[in-house]
């Protein structure tokens, strides 16, 4: 069975009607109403689908050659190219009266979260607009009772929030603090130590620990 045969550059419909349907000379289909169906299928094996540029290819969307997410059987997305970057420092004892906290290790992260990083000026250059989840763990000391502690959460090397602040008698405290950030591409994010001398923040990594997370 044959079906419809249309000569190459045909139509179906006059070219005044809305519902034609074209069929250049090249195999190009145009329609000027919607196409409803239930399948549609890649002509060449394993080049997937584009669809206005966005290509549909084995349960996984793609821009380009790079995966943008997969779903897998049991209804789970894979973010393969996902930001988030886990660092500390190694110096031990930091105590330098307003100095960024010196995160210089950044052993856990994506490609793209790690590169971020810079562990040289200790900050997190945004890669990608977005919100920011930013969790700081960590622990003080104090080799002077009376003096105050203050920790900044800076967002372009200006105080965006108080992270710790304390005056009391304790000469170790923990550290904790979660925060959700809107950011433009290439603002900076980092912790800085805003008090005078004599408070210490422990930097190795089994105490003090900043975990930076995209999250759309």
């Amino acid at each position: 069975m044959t079906g419809i045969v249309i000569p190459d550059g045909g139509t179906i419909g006059s070219t005044s009607d809305t519902d034609a349907l074209a069929i250049s000379s090249s195999g190009v289909v145009t329609a000027s109403a919607s196409i409803q169906t239930d399948t549609i299928s890649e002509k060449t094996s394993a080049n997937g689908v584009s669809i206005d540029g966005l290509k549909v290819k084995d349960y996984s969307l793609m821009y380009g050659s790079n995966i943008g997410l997969t779903l897998d059987s049991n209804g789970s997305i894979n973010y393969p190219n996902n930001i988030w970057v886990g660092v500390h420092g190694d110096v031990g004892n930091h105590s330098t009266a307003n100095a960024v906290l010196p995160f210089n290790a950044k052993p856990y992260g994506s490609t793209l979260g790690k590169a971020a990083f810079d562990t040289t000026s200790h900050e997190f250059t945004v890669p990608k607009a977005g919100s920011y989840l930013n969790i700081f763990s960590g622990m003080s000391a104090n080799s002077n009772a009376y003096v105050n502690r203050n920790i900044h959460f800076e967002l372009n090397g200006s105080p965006y929030a108080h992270v710790f602040y304390d005056s009391n008698l304790s000469t170790h405290d923990n550290i904790n603090f979660t925060t959700i950030v809107n950011c433009s591409a290439s603002e900076t994010l980092r912790f800085k130590h805003s008090s005078s001398g004599g408070f210490m923040v422990y930097m190795s990594g089994s105490y003090t620990f900043w975990w930076i997370i995209y999250l759309g």
